[in-house]
Protein backbone atom coordinates (compact mmCIF):
# COMPACT_ATOMS: atom_id res chain seq x y z
CA UNK A 1 0.00 0.00 0.00
CA UNK A 2 1.13 3.56 -0.75
CA UNK A 3 0.02 6.46 1.46
CA UNK A 4 -0.15 10.01 0.09
CA UNK A 5 -0.65 12.94 2.47
CA UNK A 6 -2.17 15.65 0.25
CA UNK A 7 -4.66 18.48 0.33
CA UNK A 8 -7.91 18.18 -1.65
CA UNK A 9 -7.45 19.19 -5.28
CA UNK A 10 -3.76 18.26 -5.42
CA UNK A 11 -3.47 17.23 -9.07
CA UNK A 12 -0.09 15.53 -8.69
CA UNK A 13 -1.38 13.36 -5.84
CA UNK A 14 -4.38 12.40 -7.98
CA UNK A 15 -2.09 11.51 -10.92
CA UNK A 16 0.11 9.30 -8.74
CA UNK A 17 -2.92 7.53 -7.29
CA UNK A 18 -4.42 6.95 -10.75
CA UNK A 19 -1.17 5.48 -12.07
CA UNK A 20 -0.79 3.29 -8.97
CA UNK A 21 -4.34 2.01 -9.52
CA UNK A 22 -3.41 1.16 -13.12
CA UNK A 23 -0.49 -0.90 -11.80
CA UNK A 24 -2.82 -2.75 -9.43
CA UNK A 25 -1.22 -1.19 -6.34
CA UNK A 26 -3.36 -0.10 -3.40
CA UNK A 27 -3.01 3.65 -2.80
CA UNK A 28 -4.77 5.92 -0.28
CA UNK A 29 -4.76 9.72 -0.34
CA UNK A 30 -5.13 11.13 3.18
CA UNK A 31 -6.17 14.81 3.25
CA UNK A 32 -6.00 17.16 6.24
CA UNK A 33 -8.89 16.10 8.51
CA UNK A 34 -12.10 18.04 8.18
CA UNK A 35 -15.18 18.13 10.39
CA UNK A 36 -16.23 14.60 11.24
CA UNK A 37 -12.99 12.97 10.04
CA UNK A 38 -10.01 11.88 12.11
CA UNK A 39 -6.34 11.05 11.73
CA UNK A 40 -4.39 9.13 14.36
CA UNK A 41 -0.99 7.46 14.50
CA UNK A 42 1.19 5.57 16.98
CA UNK A 43 4.58 3.94 17.33
CA UNK A 44 6.56 2.68 20.29
CA UNK A 45 10.26 2.06 21.00
CA UNK A 46 11.21 -0.71 21.40
CA UNK A 47 8.43 -1.97 19.18
CA UNK A 48 6.27 -4.66 20.81
CA UNK A 49 3.60 -4.05 18.17
CA UNK A 50 3.66 -2.61 14.63
CA UNK A 51 3.29 1.15 14.32
CA UNK A 52 0.12 2.21 12.56
CA UNK A 53 -1.90 5.12 11.27
CA UNK A 54 -5.67 5.40 11.43
CA UNK A 55 -7.78 7.53 9.13
CA UNK A 56 -11.56 7.76 9.37
CA UNK A 57 -11.68 4.52 11.34
CA UNK A 58 -9.44 2.54 8.95
CA UNK A 59 -6.18 1.20 10.37
CA UNK A 60 -3.03 0.86 8.27
CA UNK A 61 -0.14 -0.98 9.97
CA UNK A 62 3.27 0.40 9.03
CA UNK A 63 4.50 -3.03 7.95
CA UNK A 64 1.84 -2.99 5.21
CA UNK A 65 2.91 0.39 3.83
CA UNK A 66 5.13 0.23 0.74
CA UNK A 67 5.75 3.96 0.29
CA UNK A 68 4.76 7.41 1.59
CA UNK A 69 4.49 10.63 -0.40
CA UNK A 70 4.16 13.76 1.73
CA UNK A 71 2.47 16.56 -0.22
CA UNK A 72 0.89 18.24 2.83
CA UNK A 73 0.98 17.29 6.49
CA UNK A 74 -2.39 16.48 8.08
CA UNK A 75 -3.59 19.10 10.53
CA UNK A 76 -3.97 18.35 14.25
CA UNK A 77 -7.34 17.04 15.49
CA UNK A 78 -10.10 19.58 16.01
CA UNK A 79 -9.84 19.41 19.80
CA UNK A 80 -6.21 20.58 19.57
CA UNK A 81 -6.90 23.31 17.04
CA UNK A 82 -9.51 24.86 19.31
CA UNK A 83 -7.26 24.92 22.39
CA UNK A 84 -5.90 28.23 23.70
CA UNK A 85 -2.36 26.80 23.36
CA UNK A 86 -3.03 25.86 19.75
CA UNK A 87 0.26 27.11 18.26
CA UNK A 88 2.41 25.20 20.74
CA UNK A 89 0.31 22.05 20.49
CA UNK A 90 0.35 22.17 16.69
CA UNK A 91 4.16 22.29 16.70
CA UNK A 92 4.34 19.31 19.07
CA UNK A 93 1.73 17.38 17.06
CA UNK A 94 3.64 17.89 13.82
CA UNK A 95 6.92 16.93 15.53
CA UNK A 96 5.33 13.65 16.65
CA UNK A 97 4.04 12.99 13.12
CA UNK A 98 7.49 13.65 11.66
CA UNK A 99 8.88 11.21 14.20
CA UNK A 100 6.38 8.64 12.96
CA UNK A 101 7.57 9.23 9.39
CA UNK A 102 11.13 8.58 10.56
CA UNK A 103 10.02 5.20 11.93
CA UNK A 104 8.56 4.04 8.61
CA UNK A 105 10.81 1.50 6.86
CA UNK A 106 9.08 1.99 3.50
CA UNK A 107 10.25 4.57 0.96
CA UNK A 108 9.32 8.08 2.13
CA UNK A 109 9.77 10.75 -0.53
CA UNK A 110 11.89 13.51 1.07
CA UNK A 111 11.91 11.86 4.48
CA UNK A 112 12.03 14.80 6.95
CA UNK A 113 15.43 15.49 8.49
CA UNK A 114 16.29 18.18 11.07
CA UNK A 115 17.74 21.36 9.59
CA UNK A 116 17.20 20.38 5.95
CA UNK A 117 14.39 22.77 5.04
CA UNK A 118 15.15 24.67 1.84
CA UNK A 119 12.53 27.34 2.35
CA UNK A 120 13.96 30.84 2.19
CA UNK A 121 15.93 32.19 3.97
CA UNK A 122 17.17 28.72 5.09
CA UNK A 123 18.29 28.14 1.51
CA UNK A 124 21.47 30.14 2.20
CA UNK A 125 22.62 27.48 4.68
CA UNK A 126 23.13 25.15 1.70
CA UNK A 127 24.94 27.68 -0.50
CA UNK A 128 28.18 25.67 -0.62
CA UNK A 129 26.37 22.68 -2.16
CA UNK A 130 24.85 24.92 -4.83
CA UNK A 131 28.28 26.38 -5.66
CA UNK A 132 29.77 22.88 -5.81
CA UNK A 133 27.54 22.00 -8.77
CA UNK A 134 27.97 25.37 -10.49
CA UNK A 135 24.68 27.01 -9.50
CA UNK A 136 24.53 30.47 -8.00
CA UNK A 137 22.11 31.67 -5.33
CA UNK A 138 20.48 35.04 -5.93
CA UNK A 139 21.35 37.72 -3.34
CA UNK A 140 18.75 37.80 -0.55
CA UNK A 141 17.82 40.39 2.09
CA UNK A 142 15.41 39.85 4.98
CA UNK A 143 14.44 43.13 6.62
CA UNK A 144 11.63 45.28 7.99
CA UNK A 145 13.44 48.53 7.08
CA UNK A 146 12.23 50.55 4.11
CA UNK A 147 15.63 52.24 3.65
CA UNK A 148 17.49 48.90 3.70
CA UNK A 149 15.01 47.37 1.26
CA UNK A 150 15.35 50.30 -1.17
CA UNK A 151 19.16 50.27 -0.87
CA UNK A 152 19.20 46.55 -1.72
CA UNK A 153 16.83 47.24 -4.61
CA UNK A 154 19.20 49.84 -6.10
CA UNK A 155 22.29 47.66 -5.63
CA UNK A 156 20.66 44.69 -7.32
CA UNK A 157 19.66 46.25 -10.63
CA UNK A 158 16.26 47.59 -9.58
CA UNK A 159 14.39 44.31 -9.89
CA UNK A 160 13.50 42.09 -6.93
CA UNK A 161 11.02 39.47 -5.80
CA UNK A 162 9.33 40.43 -2.54
CA UNK A 163 8.13 37.65 -0.27
CA UNK A 164 6.11 38.85 2.79
CA UNK A 165 7.32 37.40 6.09
CA UNK A 166 3.77 36.39 7.00
CA UNK A 167 0.83 35.76 4.70
CA UNK A 168 0.84 37.17 1.23
CA UNK A 169 1.79 36.54 -2.38
CA UNK A 170 5.34 36.85 -3.72
CA UNK A 171 5.48 39.69 -6.28
CA UNK A 172 8.10 41.19 -8.59
CA UNK A 173 8.90 44.83 -7.85
CA UNK A 174 10.64 47.19 -10.32
CA UNK A 175 9.78 50.51 -8.65
CA UNK A 176 11.37 51.30 -5.29
CA UNK A 177 8.38 53.43 -4.31
CA UNK A 178 6.43 50.15 -4.09
CA UNK A 179 8.68 49.05 -1.20
CA UNK A 180 6.62 50.41 1.68
CA UNK A 181 8.00 48.51 4.66
CA UNK A 182 6.95 45.54 6.72
CA UNK A 183 9.01 42.42 7.35
CA UNK A 184 9.80 40.70 4.07
CA UNK A 185 12.37 38.74 2.09
CA UNK A 186 13.77 40.40 -1.05
CA UNK A 187 15.44 38.31 -3.77
CA UNK A 188 17.49 39.96 -6.51
CA UNK A 189 16.25 39.11 -10.02
CA UNK A 190 18.77 38.84 -12.87
CA UNK A 191 17.96 39.07 -16.58
CA UNK A 192 17.53 35.78 -18.38
CA UNK A 193 15.29 32.82 -19.15
CA UNK A 194 13.08 31.67 -16.27
CA UNK A 195 12.65 27.94 -15.72
CA UNK A 196 10.72 25.93 -13.18
CA UNK A 197 12.63 22.64 -12.80
CA UNK A 198 11.43 19.53 -10.98
CA UNK A 199 14.07 16.92 -10.15
CA UNK A 200 12.94 13.47 -9.03
CA UNK A 201 14.64 10.06 -9.06
CA UNK A 202 17.59 11.27 -11.14
CA UNK A 203 15.50 13.01 -13.81
CA UNK A 204 14.93 16.72 -14.42
CA UNK A 205 11.73 18.12 -15.96
CA UNK A 206 11.54 21.79 -16.91
CA UNK A 207 9.26 24.41 -18.38
CA UNK A 208 9.98 27.98 -19.41
CA UNK A 209 7.82 30.43 -17.47
CA UNK A 210 7.28 34.15 -17.14
CA UNK A 211 8.21 36.01 -13.98
CA UNK A 212 4.57 35.60 -12.93
CA UNK A 213 4.86 31.80 -13.08
CA UNK A 214 2.79 31.43 -16.24
CA UNK A 215 3.93 29.09 -18.99
CA UNK A 216 5.67 30.63 -21.98
CA UNK A 217 6.38 27.42 -23.91
CA UNK A 218 4.64 24.07 -24.23
CA UNK A 219 7.84 22.30 -23.19
CA UNK A 220 11.51 22.97 -22.66
CA UNK A 221 14.51 21.04 -23.88
CA UNK A 222 16.49 21.55 -20.68
CA UNK A 223 20.21 22.10 -21.42
CA UNK A 224 22.01 18.87 -20.56
CA UNK A 225 24.60 20.62 -18.40
CA UNK A 226 21.92 22.36 -16.31
CA UNK A 227 19.92 19.14 -15.93
CA UNK A 228 23.06 17.31 -14.76
CA UNK A 229 23.89 20.02 -12.20
CA UNK A 230 20.34 19.98 -10.82
CA UNK A 231 20.34 16.18 -10.46
CA UNK A 232 23.74 16.26 -8.72
CA UNK A 233 22.45 18.93 -6.34
CA UNK A 234 19.52 16.74 -5.31
CA UNK A 235 21.96 13.94 -4.42
CA UNK A 236 24.12 16.32 -2.37
CA UNK A 237 21.04 17.50 -0.48
CA UNK A 238 19.95 13.88 0.13
CA UNK A 239 16.52 14.51 -1.40
CA UNK A 240 14.25 12.53 -3.69
CA UNK A 241 12.16 15.39 -5.04
CA UNK A 242 13.07 19.07 -5.48
CA UNK A 243 11.62 22.07 -7.28
CA UNK A 244 13.97 24.84 -8.43
CA UNK A 245 13.29 28.28 -9.86
CA UNK A 246 16.28 29.10 -12.07
CA UNK A 247 17.06 32.14 -14.23
CA UNK A 248 19.68 31.48 -16.92
CA UNK A 249 21.47 34.45 -18.48
CA UNK A 250 24.86 35.95 -19.19
CA UNK A 251 25.72 35.69 -15.51
CA UNK A 252 25.14 31.95 -15.44
CA UNK A 253 22.38 29.89 -13.85
CA UNK A 254 20.96 31.69 -10.80
CA UNK A 255 18.62 29.98 -8.33
CA UNK A 256 15.84 32.25 -7.04
CA UNK A 257 14.17 29.56 -4.95
CA UNK A 258 14.14 25.89 -4.05
CA UNK A 259 11.34 23.89 -2.48
CA UNK A 260 11.64 20.47 -0.87
CA UNK A 261 7.84 20.18 -0.67
CA UNK A 262 7.10 21.11 -4.31
CA UNK A 263 3.75 22.57 -5.24
CA UNK A 264 1.27 20.99 -7.61
CA UNK A 265 1.61 23.60 -10.36
CA UNK A 266 2.60 22.09 -13.70
CA UNK A 267 2.02 24.07 -16.87
CA UNK A 268 2.48 21.15 -19.23
CA UNK A 269 1.50 17.50 -19.27
CA UNK A 270 5.04 16.33 -20.07
CA UNK A 271 6.42 17.62 -16.77
CA UNK A 272 3.40 16.46 -14.78
CA UNK A 273 3.38 12.93 -16.24
CA UNK A 274 7.14 12.63 -15.97
CA UNK A 275 7.22 13.69 -12.32
CA UNK A 276 4.32 11.37 -11.44
CA UNK A 277 6.01 8.43 -13.13
CA UNK A 278 9.32 9.07 -11.39
CA UNK A 279 7.62 9.34 -8.00
CA UNK A 280 5.91 5.99 -8.59
CA UNK A 281 9.29 4.36 -9.22
CA UNK A 282 10.38 5.48 -5.75
CA UNK A 283 7.13 4.59 -4.00
CA UNK A 284 6.87 1.18 -5.65
CA UNK A 285 10.44 0.16 -4.82
CA UNK A 286 11.05 -2.88 -2.56
CA UNK A 287 10.72 -2.20 1.15
CA UNK A 288 13.79 -1.64 3.31
CA UNK A 289 14.37 -3.38 6.63
CA UNK A 290 15.27 -0.11 8.38
CA UNK A 291 14.36 3.55 7.70
CA UNK A 292 16.43 4.89 4.79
Amino acid sequence: MVIIFAAPGDGLAADVREKMDEKGRECRVIPPPGPGSSFKFSWELPAPAPARIEWDGQRFPVDKIRGVLVRALPEPPQEISADSDRDYLCIEWHAALLGWLQSVTAAVVNRPKPGRSLRLPNLCAHSEKFRTVGLQLAPVLVTDSVSEARGFFRRCGRSVLVMPACAGRTVRVEDEEALLGGACCLIAVPDGVWRRIHVVDGEAFAEIIGDDGRQLSAGDALPESLARRCCTLVKLLDLDFLELLVVSGNGGDVVLGAEDLPGAVFNNAVSRDGVAGALIRILDAPRRETPQ
